[in-house]
């Protein structure tokens, strides 16, 4: 066994221990099946890359906001001095852990940057570590040869060329505290350590190339992700969250006014840098979070709002997926024993899906009652925290409910299912929200559905009978009214959705499924995965590229050849010469 996969069986029964402690079970071979099970795709067990399961989640999530304003969108972060530079250390090679970091979906980094008001360069070390670092002589640490502001913008801007296309693109924040550094008079200090040559923000940070324009957005009035990713072609804020520098400071923040945005300020506080673009933003302790009420439409004016744990109060996976729910997105700022270890909270870092979902395997979250009956303190339903649950049930696919004496056929597309025979074509394409998210199951499930007022978005509806999937849409529109079946695309809708689902039941129909194309959800059931043409184009490039590439050889070929003349042609009146003097020397008619 290799050094890798011993590391990565270390880490997966590491991600089990962890995430017991949320885990209620009350059969603990059911315990140990299921978790093998789920950590098969697991994030902690594709480590360092993003796991399939949350590629797919993330994407699906992304598209079903596409038209909502960013200000409701939960972005997983960490604090990078806490979590990556203080245990691993202030060096280039740490930078191989943001890169990581990036790799499997965080994206919101706090940033701390320090301001050598002697040397006038910003730096990325504290003095605590560079006064370490000299004496224990370590050339590596704090090096700004390798480790500086630049670097670590070109390791950020190198991501983002990577995942510069339709179905990786994301929203980023750089959330940056400025400080200020001063030494002692007397003190010698080696100019690979102060020396970044770094002396403005706004030139470091033009590194990025999606950067998020404080003139081309109003901070008030956010874009929806659509307009944000695929219209302006921006996918970065920058945003200054604290201003440490002295009144006195060296450096003018003012040339960075065109880079930056900053914190709204409010009656409490003056915004970190006045006279800045602002953002409105809001950062609240975990224990300080408070839940938006359930309230419909979205607000549009709400705020763009992280919440951050501590070192003495640090995240767990309740508390984290709390604030997910809540609709902030969670910092840790708190240092892991391994850095591995945050795939543990990202299993839960979605608004939209349950823990390990979309999930690929025949596993039902449902069918195992007390799986996450830990996660949320709201009123769980019967299903979630009953004890009466045996291992043979583990080991059966999703449960098919009969369908009543309704023998009608539902054609979508090219697709024909009949409503009372189950295909295993459609197992885990079809997607029912519950109380801890979406879920991927059978489309031949019997369920209720939720359903929308086309013309009043914050009038909801329950079918009235179970139905399938293909026929959910029917059902909601035998309603009294104009409704259509429904998804969320928020944390409030999903929660207000998650309030309405029968007492009795544990799921009901949303509109979202993967029925053109495994593993590509889309809303609406005749819809077809937009990506297919992005796949399909791309094969038809690789395969006429070659071909292509010889035509334009020979073309080329030809057309030189018309201009470079072979040397028969070329010297034609020299042959004729030397015919016709040997010619002179025949004889004419016939020789005696």
């Amino acid at each position: 066994m290799t050094l890798l996969s011993t590391l990565k069986v270390l880490v997966v029964l590491f991600f089990h221990f962890l995430v017991a402690e949320a885990i209620d079970f009350s059969d603990k071979a059911t315990a140990v099946e299921s978790w093998d099970i789920l950590a098969a795709y697991s994030q902690a067990s594709e480590w360092p890359n993003l796991s399939r399961n949350r590629a797919i989640g993330i994407r699906a999530q992304r598209d079903v906001s596409a038209n909502v304003t960013i200000d409701h969108i939960v972005t997983p972060g960490v604090d990078l001095s806490r979590v990556v530079f203080e245990p691993y250390g202030y060096t280039a090679d740490s930078l191989e852990y943001l890169r990581t970091l990036m790799n499997v979906g965080v994206q919101t980094f706090v940033l701390d940057l320090y301001y050598d008001e002697v040397d006038r360069n910003w730096l990325l070390c504290p003095k605590s570590r560079i006064l370490k670092g000299m004496a224990s002589n370590n050339i590596s640490e704090c090096n700004t040869s390798t480790f500086n502001l630049t670097s670590l913008i070109s390791t950020i801007d190198q991501f983002l060329s990577v995942t510069n296309n339709d179905l990786d693109i994301n929203v980023m924040f750089l959330l940056v505290r400025l400080n200020s550094l001063s030494f002692s008079t007397g003190l010698s200090l080696k100019a690979n350590v102060t020396n970044s040559n770094v002396t403005s923000l706004s030139t470091a940070f033009s590194g990025i190339g999606r950067i998020v324009s404080p003139s081309g957005i109003d901070g008030n009035a956010l874009p929806t992700m659509n307009n944000l990713l695929f219209k302006l072609s921006q996918r970065v804020f920058p945003v200054i969250i604290e201003n440490n520098l002295p009144l006195n400071s060296t450096y003018d923040l003012s040339a960075d006014k065109t880079t930056f945005f900053t914190l709204s300020g409010n009656s409490d506080s003056d915004p970190p840098v006045p006279d800045y673009p602002s953002l409105n933003l809001e950062l609240q302790e975990v224990e300080d979070m408070k839940c938006q009420q359930i309230t419909l439409p979205a607000n549009s004016s709400s705020s763009l709002r992280f919440s951050y744990d501590t070192s003495s109060s640090p995240f767990t996976i309740q508390s984290y997926w709390e604030s997910v729910q809540c609709g902030y997105s969670p910092i840790i700022n708190h240092s892991l024993e391994d850095i591995s270890n945050i795939s543990t909270f990202l299993e839960v870092s979605s608004w939209a899906w349950a823990p390990f979902q979309p999930t690929v395997t025949n596993l039902d979250e449902l069918n195992i009652q007390n799986l996450f009956s830990n996660l949320t303190n709201r009123d769980l339903l019967p299903a979630f925290t009953t004890s009466n649950y045996t291992l043979p049930a583990l080991q059966k696919s999703l449960e098919i409910i009969t369908a009543d004496n309704n023998n009608s056929t539902i054609i979508s597309g090219n697709n024909q299912l009949n409503d009372d025979n189950p295909d295993d074509e459609y197992v885990n394409r079809c997607a029912a929200i519950s109380k801890i998210g979406w879920i991927a199951t059978t489309c031949d499930r019997k369920l209720f559905a939720v359903c929308r007022n086309i013309k009043n978005s914050s009038d909801y509806a329950i079918t009235v009978e179970k139905k399938s999937y293909m026929k959910a849409d029917i059902e909601c529109k035998a309603l009294d009214g104009d409704y259509q079946l429904a998804v969320p695309r928020n944390t409030l809708e999903q929660n207000y959705m998650m309030s309405l689902i029968p007492y009795h039941e544990n799921t009901v129909w949303i509109d979202l499924n993967s029925l053109s194309s495994e593993n590509c959800w889309v809303v609406g059931v005749n819809s077809n995965c937009p990506y297919q043409v992005v796949v399909s184009n791309h094969i038809f490039v690789r395969m006429i590229t070659p071909s292509t590439v010889m035509a334009f050889l020979l073309f080329l070929l030809l057309f030189v050849l018309q201009f470079q003349r072979i040397p028969v042609h070329k010297n034609r009146k020299y042959w004729r010469k030397l015919l016709n003097e040997k010619l002179k020397n025949d004889y004419d008619g016939v020789p005696s």
